[in-house]
């Protein structure tokens, strides 16, 4: 037989994509036994990486980590005890704070592709652990146990993993892959240990969630917007279980897990908010920067004439109900944020797309906006307007 001189086909891989939400995980829960159990052969060797903001709120938790395991020796053991690394966006700049050092781990561990790093800390540390976990061995698997509201509700359920190039204008996210967690574990109690600016981050993605998917979960945040401020965690849990819900549906269902095209609904508000975090060397919370974006974006498309402005007023009203857009943002400007415009199509790598919303649950993309109603608006977030 003599091969054409062109060939190709086609094959299609199947993903299982889970989130279990479970409190106490590492004491009576049965969530992270299932999922190792379903993962690989029976016992699963497994590296556990622990954000160091964690550890500083609950000491104890790299004990109870080893005490689990201890308890589950038929069905995962640890490589090593448990590394303890930096969270917050410490663990995103470059390869060095945590990509390397995991890395690192897998090999002196002997980790193969049939073992496990279990990544338990907030959003940015899963997102730098998550990286290292598919480059090592072209993939190991991996589990996330976000500990933060952003992750439980956003970051730790997506399939994306990346860390930022340091001092480089542009260069968040710059470097990642995509790959599918064997499983997301959220363990609502571990919410506790959050500063108040920490635990209300997570509500700015569930507001953005709710605008462009579902009204009913803006209503929800609305009504129990007093006991969330109060912290309480019934409420909080509701909220999250709904958000994560959605965001994962948004991914199985939604036609692009990859983002392979131009359209990035869940990326309302980020445009702005990329750009604001780096230009404030990260000082800047990820939560408040989504907020001061969502804001941006809404009072632009209101005076474009493509927001309801009941919908932009009302969101603007409980974003401050819960604490947002007070946070300083030092000495950045409208003319260094507006620049996120241009980096935004970069990434995207084509055609500016931007996720505006006409009302909740009604998203539209937009290709240009109005620069001088857009300075204005980033003018009136920058002063606390």
């Amino acid at each position: 037989m003599n091969p054409p001189d062109q060939f190709e086909g086609t094959f299609n891989v199947t993903f299982r994509h889970r989130v279990l939400f479970e409190r106490d995980a590492f004491g009576t829960g049965t969530a992270l036994a299932n999922v190792l159990s379903s993962a690989n052969e029976a016992p699963v060797t497994t590296l556990a990486v622990v954000d160091d903001g964690l550890v500083q709120a609950a000491p104890d938790v790299p004990r109870r980590i080893e005490d689990w395991f201890g308890r589950h020796t038929t069905i995962a053991t640890l490589a090593t005890e448990p590394i303890v690394l930096p969270g917050s966006e410490r663990a995103k700049q470059g390869m060095r704070p945590v990509v390397d050092p995991v890395i690192e781990a897998i090999r002196q561990a002997g980790l193969c592709r049939h073992s496990c790093v279990l990544g338990i800390g907030g959003g940015a540390l899963l997102d730098a652990v998550g990286l290292a976990a598919s480059l090592a061995h072209r993939g190991v698997g991996l589990i996330r146990i976000p500990t933060t509201t952003l992750a439980q509700g956003d970051a730790g359920i997506g399939v994306k993993n990346g860390v930022n190039i340091p001092n480089v204008t542009g260069g968040k996210n710059l470097m990642g892959t995509f790959a599918v967690p064997s499983g997301v574990i959220n363990d609502p109690t571990l919410l506790t240990t959050l500063d108040d600016t920490h635990w209300r981050g997570g509500l700015a993605e569930a507001i953005k969630v709710a605008l462009v998917k579902d009204h009913v979960l803006l209503d929800t945040i609305e009504a129990s917007a007093d006991a969330l401020v109060r912290r309480d965690l019934d409420s909080m849990e509701h909220v999250l279980k709904t958000c994560a819900h959605l965001h994962l549906r948004h991914i199985t269902d939604g036609g692009d897990p990859f983002e392979s095209k131009l359209a990035r609904p869940l990326d309302f508000g980020h445009w702005v908010a990329h750009e604001l975090e780096a230009r404030s060397d990260w000082t800047v919370p990820h939560g408040e920067a989504v907020a001061m974006g969502m804001s941006v974006d809404l009072q632009v498309g209101k005076a474009m004439g493509l927001t309801d402005a009941d919908t932009a007023d009302r969101v603007d009203s409980l974003l401050r109900q819960l604490g947002f857009l007070r946070t300083p943002c030092g000495s950045v400007t409208t003319s260094e944020l507006l620049e996120g415009l241009e980096h935004f199509r970069q990434h995207l790598g084509g055609r500016l797309t931007i996720c505006m919303i006409q009302s909740p649950g009604s998203p539209i993309d937009v290709h240009a906006v109005d620069m001088d109603i857009t300075a204005s608006a980033l003018d009136a977030v920058l002063a606390g307007r």
